[in-house]
């Protein structure tokens, strides 16, 4: 007896998730390195800089790994090897090659944990009583019931509406006052509203 030939058909759905990165900017100082992960897309990714006089780029798999050169901002192009997807990631970058080795960065939460980071200090006055030279202070965002006097020869920047990792700053930090009277330095404020 011999079976009637038959047919069969397989139909696959193939899912494309689009190229997304993380995060999306990166603030960083000079000398500082920080990542963004890729994900979706198809095949190999690849990375680049569009000014490396400011961020210089490393790729190791969908990990991008994001130096910053000297203060400016940059954007970084993204891509996967289909050509199908692309994206970008803003960088800035604080300080400049005269500050490049000696640049200390500092972070403020009011638990006084920082995510495990150190330095860490739960007001924003200790850190600025604490800082060096050319001193980068990180503050996670959230309002600061906080009068900030800032009375001697200071350098350097409060900034400020970080996540719980320092590593985006998405928001704004509020602080009630800030008084500065020195003689001289300076003291920049970025993501900080004074109230």
């Amino acid at each position: 007896m011999k079976l009637p030939a038959c047919s069969m058909v397989t139909t696959i759905e193939l899912q494309w998730a689009p190229l997304t990165v993380s995060p999306s900017s990166l603030s960083l100082s000079a000398g500082q390195t920080g990542t963004c992960t890729l994900s979706g897309g198809t095949g190999v990714y690849s990375a680049y800089s569009e000014n490396t006089g400011v961020v210089t780029v490393g790729l190791n798999g969908s990990t991008v790994s994001v130096m910053g050169v000297s203060s400016g901002s940059a954007t970084i192009t993204y891509s996967d090897s289909g050509g199908n997807d692309s994206g970008t990631v803003t960088v800035t970058v604080y300080g400049d090659d005269a500050t490049f080795c000696t640049t200390n960065i500092v972070y403020v939460d009011p638990s006084g944990t920082c995510g495990g980071i150190a330095p860490c200090y739960s007001t924003i006055q200790d850190a600025i009583d604490a800082e060096s030279s050319f001193s980068i202070i990180k503050m996670a965002s959230g309002n600061y019931e906080e009068d900030l006097i800032c009375d001697g020869s200071y350098n350097f920047t409060l900034s400020g509406g970080r996540d719980s990792t320092f590593t985006i700053q998405s928001s704004d930090t509020i602080i009630d006052s800030l008084t500065i009277s020195g003689s001289s330095g300076t003291v920049e404020v970025d993501n900080v509203v004074l109230q």
